[in-house]
């Protein structure tokens, strides 16, 4: 199994990779992670892609499976399907939807590795994808520039690369977190600080010679995306995110009174007459492979 090439720094000198911090956040949500808004917002993200009959599909961070169980269905006898994550929890968890399904276990194949390192995995060739998906997991990563050269080298020509990225208003006790944790010197797994607009990631995506199709905006929740949150509302969302990485070891017991201060200058820099706007949505790109 491979890591991750990002490490951060962290106050008492020690590092985990970001392949070990994924999996301290997403091994304890394996359980539940499907009694959420990510099963209607995966169908509905896949029915906006798209899936060809005889497409070849590669699902980065596969999860639980959700994107396999929609694209499934949806190709014929010459597609297939592979879905490659980090974490053996959300994995287990895929392979009894498709232990109990003829057409899953036909079409789908799973594999534990690190999808920041596609060149050291023997089961992928390189140009041989139709698409790409990776849903919910690219603030994961770091070097994100050098990643999509690496993921696009193994797109056909003339294939597409489906990503999404939360909008620069979604999760804003996560964006606290990850400022509070910088300015602590604590490590943390996502980094949503680069993303400004919805031209943040389509840059980055014709940087690597992709032609961006579309940039869209999809919703987590149909009809429920944005919200309001005053100070003790968005200081309890703080705190759900603070006891999770608590529970994941991520942090240390110490960590909730240094951050406390940190979160109220947070608050006074995000809020606008005593409210900070939360726009539950993603944007969901398309960009495809030029043909040479």
């Amino acid at each position: 199994m491979c890591t991750y090439a990002y490490f951060a720094k962290t106050g008492d000198g020690k590092n985990k990779s970001q392949y070990e911090m994924a999996n301290l956040l997403y091994e304890p949500r394996a359980v539940d992670y499907d009694d959420s808004w990510h099963p209607d917002y995966t169908r509905r993200l896949i029915d906006f892609v798209g899936v060809r009959p005889d497409d070849r599909v590669l699902s980065l961070a596969c999860g639980t499976g959700l994107e396999a169980v929609h694209c499934a269905p949806k190709i014929s006898d010459r597609g297939t399907i592979i879905g490659i994550d980090a974490t053996k929890a959300m994995l287990a968890v895929a392979q009894t939807k498709f232990d109990a399904d003829p057409i899953l276990k036909q079409r789908v194949q799973l594999i534990q590795h690190d999808i920041a390192d596609l060149g050291s995995c023997s089961a992928l060739e390189k140009n041989s994808f139709d698409l790409i998906i990776c849903s919910n997991a690219f603030v994961l990563l770091e070097k994100r520039d050098e990643i999509i050269a690496q993921w696009t080298e193994y797109l056909k020509p003339g294939g597409r690369m489906a990503i999404d990225i939360p909008s620069e208003q979604s999760i804003p006790e996560g964006t606290m977190m990850e400022t509070i944790c910088a300015r602590l010197d604590v490590q943390y797994a996502s980094d949503r600080s680069w993303m400004r607009s919805i031209d943040s990631f389509r840059t980055i995506l014709e940087a690597q010679g992709l032609g961006v199709k579309s940039a869209t905006v999809m919703e987590k929740r149909p009809g429920q995306d944005v919200k309001y949150l005053d100070k003790v509302k968005l200081q309890t969302q703080f705190e759900k995110v603070v006891v999770a990485a608590l529970a994941s070891k991520i942090i240390d017991d110490d960590f909730r009174e240094k951050a406390m201060p940190l979160f109220d200058e947070e608050w006074n820099r995000l809020g606008v007459d005593g409210k900070v706007r939360v726009c539950e949505s993603l944007y969901l790109y398309i960009a495809e492979k030029q043909v040479e």
